[in-house]
């Protein structure tokens, strides 16, 4: 098994030729002009692991913003790759969070119903939209609009989970 800094070199040395794929139909990522760095990044995930992506995810990543943090994790839901708007939300470096489960994020005032739903929808492999109580590295609450979506291979495997979160009142 590689290790996530071997991931990293390896996402970064992927030309980007490849197109993502929507309904059988290739799409570049180039629709993307406000996340310039993060497609370029959400490119090479998408050509190495052969997404192929929903209209419901294609929606919610043309509306993000500058400010959207943006998590990609393997089926285990291990962080493989974070964007700048997460290290802005968090206070994590991307090195700091990959590797590590997503739920670092969650403490004490995070709601367990909130917890189960998550572990309920992902294990169906279905989307999951919510809000959380999350913290950042300093502990400080934060509440965020979060949106997981699983994502899948040509051939119907689970490749990945991709989140969005938006930060809702700045805590």
């Amino acid at each position: 098994m590689s290790t996530p800094e071997q991931c990293q070199r390896y996402y970064a040395s992927i030309p980007l030729v490849h197109p993502l794929i929507m309904g059988g139909e290739f799409l570049p990522w180039s629709h993307l002009p406000r996340l310039s760095d993060d497609s370029q990044h959400l490119n090479e995930l998408a050509a190495l692991n052969q997404w192929v992506i929903t209209a419901d995810l294609q929606a919610h990543l043309t509306k993000s913003t500058f400010t959207t943090a943006l998590v990609v994790t393997d089926p285990y839901e291990h962080i493989q790759w974070v964007n700048a708007g997460f290290t802005r939300m968090t206070g994590y470096a991307p090195a700091e969070a990959t590797g590590r489960h997503p739920n670092f994020l969650q403490g004490k005032g995070t709601s367990a119903a909130s917890k189960k739903n998550i572990r309920h929808k992902l294990t169906q492999r279905q989307v999951y939209c919510g809000t959380l109580l999350n913290y950042r590295k300093n502990q400080q609450p934060y509440r965020c609009q979060v949106r997981i979506f699983p994502v899948y291979s040509q051939s119907n495997g689970l490749i990945n989970f991709i989140a969005i979160e938006n930060e809702l009142v700045r805590s």
